[in-house]
């Protein structure tokens, strides 16, 4: 039973995690809607949670081809809460498990993180580029529709028994949420929105449908990121301690290697192929094979590391200039329409300014129409664009005038 004290730091926990949760989604209906009710909700959820109640809702089926084809299941409001509320519980445990060579999911990690910690292995292995190193860089195929469940069931038992003493909360009584999790089945209960007619073209090897009901993790779960780091945490460890491959670093499924002697390296892959397929019952994707010298360069985390500069990926660039490219057509017709064109383009920047794109960014503001480029100011070095104050509305001006002119007077 809980105690007072943890019931009630178990509602502000609660609380706490639906701030997290509507983070960057103010403006959806659904977080309006749930808002009207919101103490009504979270109580009632509280209650569910301590009675041992608590089920699962219905899922959002949709599908993304943007930039690779995607099931996407969204779990209902209130089982973000739980999830951002599951999550902040394992979370300090996976950070002390996990090895820094893991940068997928974690706090001051993430993408950029990863891009140079690999350009600091490449330095450092090739001994600034001037010794011949090996590259092995391998994608696990299928990842979230071939993780075992069972397995991965297994796992986060055997880490909630050996840090019990770390969670805020009794382990039985809320050890069985991750299985109802692990084990929900969202395709027999859903909401399906977007176009029936994609689903035809839509590839069955990525879809939930198709798989094995005991071998999948849906895409658009917060627990889904840390219980698939959670699964592959095993693989980092045989391939530091076991293979004793120093430079090492892993996104998600997509993991290097680097090693000065070639047929080394070569039977490091082929005992990770079969450590793969024995114990976590996956396989490398046959045509995300690469390895190579250091010289010629990597592709990881959407970027191109070549020995002495980055750039962005020919597909993500080519992705950029076809949405700019359909934005000549349809020139701004209000001020709101331009200010989002700004947001956006100003994302693309961002974007690109932590690589070697200085060209890029200048080619890209100079092949927009006059319709756009009339209202915006572009400066050098092309990380950041405005827009003109002329171009405000006129009856606002006209409005802060005569409010200026009475207040001074």
């Amino acid at each position: 039973m809980l105690s007072d004290f943890e019931k009630n730091k178990l509602l502000y926990d609660l609380f706490e995690a639906y701030q997290y949760m509507r983070k960057w989604k103010t403006n959806k209906k659904s977080i309006i809607a749930f808002e009207l009710h919101l103490e009504t909700e979270i109580l009632k959820l509280y209650q569910e949670l301590i009675n041992g109640t608590y089920k699962i809702s219905p899922y959002t089926c949709f599908l993304i081809y943007d930039p690779v084809p995607r099931e996407i299941f969204a779990p209902h409001i209130r089982d973000r809460i739980v999830h951002h509320f599951l999550y902040k519980q394992l979370y300090p445990i996976t950070e002390k498990i996990f090895l820094h060579n893991s940068y997928a999911c974690r706090k001051d990690k993430w993408t950029h993180y990863g891009i140079r910690e690999v350009k600091k292995i490449m330095r450092a292995i090739s001994d600034n580029y001037t010794q011949e190193a090996r590259i092995s860089k391998n994608d696990i195929s299928s990842y979230f529709m071939s993780i075992d469940k069972i397995i991965l069931r297994n796992l986060v038992a055997k880490m909630l028994d050996e840090y019990h003493h770390k969670i805020s909360y009794p382990i039985k009584r809320f050890g069985d949420i991750p299985q109802k999790i692990i084990f929900h089945d969202p395709t027999k209960n859903y909401y399906r929105i977007g176009d029936k007619n994609q689903r035809k073209h839509f590839p069955q090897h990525k879809s939930l449908f198709a798989s094995k009901p005991e071998t999948w993790l849906p895409l658009g779960n917060l627990t889904s990121q840390i219980f698939a780091n959670i699964y592959l945490h095993e693989l980092d460890v045989f391939i530091t301690q076991h293979l004793h491959i120093k430079h090492y670093g892993r996104y998600m499924d997509d993991f290097v290697l680097f090693h000065k002697d070639k047929a080394y390296l070569q039977q490091c892959i082929q005992d990770i192929e079969i450590f793969l397929k024995d114990h976590l019952k996956l396989q490398l994707h046959p045509n995300k094979k690469y390895f190579q010298e250091i010289k010629h360069g990597l592709t990881f985390c959407g970027v191109r590391i070549h020995p002495y500069y980055i750039t962005p990926r020919t597909r993500t660039i080519g992705r950029r200039k076809k949405r700019l490219y359909k934005r000549k057509a349809s020139p701004p017709t209000s001020y709101n329409e331009r200010i989002k064109f700004r947001s956006t383009y100003n994302s693309y920047l961002g974007m690109m300014k932590h690589r070697s794109t200085y060209r890029l960014r200048k080619y890209m503001l100079e092949i927009l129409p006059g319709s756009r480029w009339n209202h915006i100011l572009r400066k050098s070095p092309f990380t950041k664009v405005s827009l003109r104050l002329k171009q405000v509305k006129k009856k606002f001006k006209k409005t802060f005038y005569i409010f200026y002119k009475l207040f001074w007077w």
